[in-house]
């Protein structure tokens, strides 16, 4: 993101992968890491709330602030490690998108965690392609068009640029919503505006009253 990276960090004793999210400093961009904190406290108590996992949630292992040479203090985030973005999964797969089965599962776990969310007065308030991450990006190539889904070979875009034909059919459909940085509760001030302008609602765009968890919808 703008004010924040990600990096893959091994653990040194059972070297399993992290995703580490850190945060700008906060003497520089205190409003931003405010979020990172707030992010942090969050994502804590949904990690202990949806322990088993049932709900999706992004798991948090632990969070801390560390100094850099300069004496400022960055926040980094420990997280469950994921693969890639549907946006970067489409990317790669020449612009294809996901046999409607696919999609039925991935929306079925979105519309799980979000009503985990929102029933605990949570609205996430970014939720797009990017926001949501594959666990694993491995897949079987399929390289006769006359295997790929039938919707697939019909719009199959790569077709038009004269692209050698491949689809990419995802392993593990297993999807998570991420970067909970600007969630916000019921009770809490609603900024305005929200989400990323192509995904906005409705109701946001046309500033239409005060926006709900709906709004992630």
């Amino acid at each position: 993101g703008t004010f924040s990276r990600v990096f893959e960090v091994l653990h040194t004793a059972g070297k399993v992968p992290y995703a580490c999210k850190i945060m700008q400093p906060l003497q520089t961009y205190i409003q931003y890491t405010s979020d990172g904190k707030k992010e942090g406290d969050l994502l804590a108590r949904l990690t202990a709330e949806d322990a088993t996992g049932a709900n999706g949630c992004l798991q948090l292992k632990e969070y801390f602030t560390v100094p850099d040479a300069k004496g400022e203090t960055w926040y980094c985030l420990i997280m469950e490690k994921l693969e890639c973005s549907l946006f970067d999964f489409v990317q790669a797969n020449q612009g294809a998108g996901f046999e409607v089965p696919v999609i039925q599962t991935m929306a079925r776990q979105m519309l799980t965690t979000a009503h985990f969310l929102h029933a605990r007065g949570l609205t996430h308030t970014d939720i797009k392609h990017k926001n949501i991450q594959i666990r694993s990006a491995d897949y079987f190539r399929v390289t006769n068009p006359e295997h790929f889904p039938k919707q697939v070979r019909t719009l199959w875009p790569g077709r038009a640029r004269g692209a050698a034909p491949e689809y990419r059919q995802l392993r593990d459909t297993t999807v998570k919503i991420i970067d909970y940085g600007n969630a916000t509760h019921t009770d809490e001030p609603h900024a305005h505006p929200i989400h990323t302008k192509q995904f906005r609602a409705p109701e946001v765009l046309l500033e239409y009253g005060e926006w709900n968890e709906s709004s992630d919808l």
